[in-house]
């Protein structure tokens, strides 16, 4: 059973900010990640922008050039959203994804890092509270 890297965003609906910040480690310890999500307080239906920056974990300089992949997952209905998330690599390590959640209640966000060669494929989970 692999390890499960998990940070939780929990937001109230009252003042929620506009901006979500979390550190994530990846499973494998490979990589150092942040993500951000915007609204900070994702509301059902509403694009949702997630951007994750990806260091390495050795010396936390910017993981070029990798497969990042970002899947929306809802583990108490078994199910995610209805189209893949599209994650441009935006430089400098820095992977942006948009996407709506399609109902509220507890979410997870799995990602996939690759950078291809060096290190290699990690994956991280964040758990997300949808309004």
């Amino acid at each position: 059973m692999r390890a499960l890297v998990a940070a939780t965003l929990l937001l109230a609906a009252c003042g929620a900010p506009d901006v979500a910040t979390t550190v994530l480690h990846s499973d494998g310890g490979a990589y150092h990640m942040e993500l951000t999500l915007s609204p900070g307080a994702p509301v059902t239906g509403e694009d949702t922008t997630t951007t994750l920056t990806v260091l390495h974990h050795e010396d936390l300089s910017p993981v070029l050039d990798a497969t990042v992949g970002m899947t929306p997952w809802m583990p108490m209905h078994d199910h995610g959203i209805a189209d893949d998330v599209v994650v441009e690599d935006l430089g400098e390590g820095v992977y942006e994804g948009t996407f709506a959640f399609s109902m509220p209640g507890s979410w997870e966000l799995r990602l996939d890092i690759d950078d291809g060669a060096e290190i290699g494929a990690d994956t991280a989970v964040a758990t997300v509270e949808v309004l």
